[in-house]
């Protein structure tokens, strides 16, 4: 009976529907498809725009939005954007010492680091994402200690592979004096930045000839680079005129050629260059006729000296200016460029046709042309300003000035270049006291022209303000010395420029005693004083001779009277004057003097 029960239980069981057994493969790839989601979600939060491991364990992305700060560096954005920005620093012993830097492109950066550039604050990493707005500014603050005339501001471009400087003007910036950039229409950041100083450049001479020249040799021997002078476009675009003759190549000295809108002292003529930069077939003529005469002979580049141009030609210059760079960059050759002063506008200066930014980064060498007016040496006054200034434009490892060695004279408001014969014409004339044949033992007094003049020292130079005949002052004139030129040169070594260029060398009237001080200039190396004596008031140097025989020699302040006693043994006895510390001769006198009767 049990067994019967038994047996009906299981057949009841078995008609029961039947379960689907258990698939171990099935269970697994079920785990797997979950642990998957799990990680593709895991990533998606690492990944933009979430980054979770930068919000968890590193430096994040951030976005620039308006205004970014970190510790001293501030960006500001104008307008709306999409960049998102990671910034990290490093300080200046970390990147410089050892280990070197984990960071890929921070080892790059330091590589290509150059020896005479030297980091003064941490160096930022810089990553973007997205892209930059219209216009970004950096304010990078000064470090405590460090001179602001002497630091400046550059970035590492990785794909070129080397730092360059970024133009940056000073400005206190939320109380801190800093460092401040704009960069315009820019595609990347530069990957790394920081504030360095370049080491003490050595210094170079540029020299100009013009045509008609004498190229001497003691002119030769202190330039490091010369420039022939003498061509000008015409209205086709090519160039007429002539070079000097005596340049030679092969020599201790660059040639560099100088292409001008003018000759010799006249006007530039604007209206020419205008002219051939608005038309494109003149102005792709004028470009192959200046890479024509680059390759026609061994010349290390030209340099272009296009003065006055209107403002509404800024544009059209620097777009001139990139392809001639451009083109002679190809054939291994250099630019320079010769710019004029800058017009004082406030705290900041105005360059008009010349976009100072723009054609500092394209030429090799840019020269400005520094004032005639001496006063505007002083300490306060605008070349000083302007020289710190330009430092902020122009990367000062291209930066030369552009220095007269003439004297100067004034009239009005206008500063001409005057050369010493010229300005010390009136000067000529002595006043021989007593008149006529002199008696032996009878003193003769010498003066020169001392109604006619007064005296003094200015800006560093020595000044003659001429009367006229009703004894009111006509015009003035400042005299080039040694004291004048190497305050000036030694300016620029404090603002640590490139050079000098000397345009006016070879000129008459020129300051010949100058080659010895730009041999000097030319030598200077860190660690040296630069000497800049006090300024003497003039003097004369009083000589009385027959034939070679020196009978006195005397040294008398310029409006002094000078002495001499002749003592009857000689009839016809020279007196000659020379301006001492020029050795320029001023006068020249006979003094007839009766045999003693003795």
């Amino acid at each position: 009976m049990a067994s019967a029960v038994e047996k009906g239980r299981q057949g009841r069981r078995k008609a029961q529907p039947l379960r689907p057994e258990r698939n171990g493969l099935g269970c697994a790839l079920s785990t797997l498809a979950l642990v998957f989601a799990a990680m593709l979600t895991f990533l998606a939060l690492l990944l933009p725009p979430f980054s979770l491991a930068e919000q968890l364990f590193g430096t994040p992305f951030l976005p620039l939005n308006n205004r970014l700060v970190s510790d001293d560096l501030i960006l500001t954005a104008a307008g709306a954007n999409s960049l998102n920005i990671r910034l990290s620093k490093l300080s200046a012993a970390a990147f410089s010492g050892l280990p070197e830097p984990q960071d890929d492109l921070l080892r790059q950066a330091r590589a290509a680091l150059p020896r005479t550039l030297a980091p003064l604050s941490s160096i930022y990493r810089l990553e973007q994402r997205g892209t930059p707005p219209d216009s970004l500014t950096l304010a990078f603050a000064l470090p405590d200690g460090v001179e602001p005339a002497q630091a400046d501001l550059y970035g590492y471009d990785a794909a070129l592979g080397h730092w360059r400087f970024i133009p940056a003007q000073r400005a206190v910036i939320d109380g801190r004096l800093s460092l401040v950039a704009v960069l315009n229409n820019v595609q990347r950041l530069p990957e790394a930045l920081f504030i360095g100083r370049l080491a003490l450049q050595v210094p170079v001479v540029s020299v100009v000839i013009e045509a008609g020249q004498a190229f001497k040799p003691e002119v030769a021997a202190v330039a490091n680079v010369v420039h022939p002078a003498g061509l000008m476009p015409n209205v086709e675009g090519a160039l007429d005129g002539a070079l000097p003759s005596g340049v030679a190549f092969g020599d201790s000295y660059a040639v560099v050629p100088i292409i001008r809108n003018y000759r010799g002292n006249s006007a530039p003529d604007a209206a020419l260059i205008e002219a051939l930069l608005n038309e494109p077939e003149r102005r792709q003529a004028h470009l192959d006729y200046l890479l024509e005469f680059a390759r026609s002979q061994p010349y290390s580049g030209i340099a272009i000296e296009y003065l006055d141009l209107p403002s509404s030609l800024r544009d059209a210059y620097s777009a001139f200016i990139s392809a001639l760079a451009s083109a002679l960059h190809a054939e291994g050759r250099s630019l320079t460029l010769v710019l004029p002063f800058p017009t004082p506008s406030g705290s900041q200066f105005e360059t008009g046709a010349y976009d100072w930014r723009t054609l500092g980064a394209l030429a090799d060498s840019v020269q400005i042309i520094l004032p005639l007016n001496p006063r505007d040496y002083l300490p306060e006054g605008v070349v000083r300003r302007a020289m710190a200034w330009a430092v902020g434009e122009i990367s000062r490892a291209k930066l030369h000035a552009v220095i007269s060695v003439r004297s100067v004279v004034q009239e009005g408001s206008q500063w001409l270049p005057i050369s010493y014969r010229e300005a010390l014409a009136p000067l000529s004339e002595l006043r021989v006291t007593p008149e006529g044949v002199l008696a032996p033992d009878t003193p003769v007094q010498l003066q020169i022209a001392p109604e006619r003049a007064a005296f003094g020292v200015e800006a560093s130079m020595p000044v003659v303000r001429y009367k006229s005949v009703e004894g009111s002052f006509t015009r003035a004139v400042w005299l080039m010395t040694s004291s004048a030129l190497r305050d000036r040169l030694g300016t620029l070594l404090v603002n640590n420029w490139a050079g000098v260029q000397v345009p006016d060398f070879a000129a008459d009237g020129a300051y010949l005693q100058g080659t010895r001080v730009l041999a000097q200039y030319k030598t200077y190396r860190a660690g040296q004083t630069w000497f800049v004596p006090v300024p003497a008031d003039l003097a004369v140097q009083w000589r009385v001779s027959v034939g070679e025989t020196v009978l006195a020699e005397q040294t008398e302040g310029i409006g002094q009277p000078f002495v001499f006693t002749p003592d009857g043994t000689y009839r016809d006895i020279q007196v000659s004057a020379v301006l001492a510390e020029l050795d320029f001769p001023l006068a020249r006198v006979t003094l007839q003097v009766a045999r003693s009767q003795s």
